[in-house]
C-alpha cells in the first residue's frame, strides 16, 4: 500500500503548478504547449489564481505525484482579471467560476504514473477540508462536460451539479460540495 501526504506548495513546485493549471485547458503535454514559459511565470508569482501560494502537492512514498491549486473565491474576484491579463486576455470572455462567497477548486493533476492510486480523491478531500477549517460553507468548482470520468470522480466525493458555465468557450457544469452522503 503506498503512502499519499499532501503539503503545502513551495516555490521548489513551480513546473508541477504551471503543469497543473495548463493540463486543464491544454490537451497537449504542457511544457509543449505555447502557453509553458508564461505559466511557470505566472505560478512564480504569490499575487495570481494560480500561485504556487495556492497549491497543495501530493506526494506518493515520497515522490511528486500530483497537485491541487483552490482558493478563496474572494481572491478570484480580486485577481481573476489581472492574472488573464498576464495571458494578454484583457477582457476575459468566461463566466465568473466562483464568486466571493465560496472556495473555489480550481485546477487537479496526478501525474499519469499516479493514476488510479487514491491520489486525485486524497487532494481534493485535502482542499476541502482547508476550505471548511477556513470557514467556507460554500465549496465550488467546474468540471468539462467531455470529462465525464472526473464529474464521476467530483460526485463520489460528494459535490452536485448547479449548472451549466461557459468556460473559455467551451461547456462546463459547476459543481458545489454537499457532503458524502451515509452510503458513501
Amino acid at each position: 500500500m503506498s503512502k499519499i501526504s499532501i503539503r503545502q506548495a513551495t516555490i521548489d513546485d513551480v513546473s508541477l503548478v504551471a503543469s497543473t493549471a495548463l493540463r486543464a485547458v491544454v490537451d497537449e503535454s504542457p511544457e509543449q504547449s505555447g502557453w509553458w514559459d508564461l505559466m511557470l511565470d505566472v505560478s512564480t508569482r504569490e499575487d495570481t489564481l494560480y500561485s504556487w501560494k495556492n497549491t497543495l502537492v501530493a506526494e506518493c512514498d515520497g515522490v511528486v505525484a500530483g497537485a491541487i491549486i483552490s482558493y478563496p473565491g474572494a481572491f478570484y474576484v480580486e485577481k481573476r482579471d489581472y492574472t488573464f491579463a498576464l495571458f494578454g486576455d484583457d477582457e476575459p470572455s468566461s463566466e465568473y467560476e466562483t464568486d466571493a462567497s465560496e472556495y473555489y477548486l480550481d485546477s487537479l493533476m496526478v501525474l499519469p504514473e499516479f493514476r488510479g492510486r487514491g491520489i486525485g480523491s486524497a487532494l481534493m478531500r485535502a482542499a476541502i477540508a482547508k476550505a471548511q477549517k477556513e470557514g467556507y460553507g460554500r465549496i465550488t468548482l467546474i468540471v468539462s462536460d467531455e470529462k465525464p470520468r472526473n464529474r464521476a470522480m467530483y460526485e463520489r466525493l460528494g459535490f452536485q451539479a448547479l449548472g451549466p458555465i461557459l468556460f473559455l468557450g467551451e461547456p462546463y457544469t459547476k459543481m458545489i460540495f454537499v457532503g458524502l452522503s451515509r452510503s458513501s
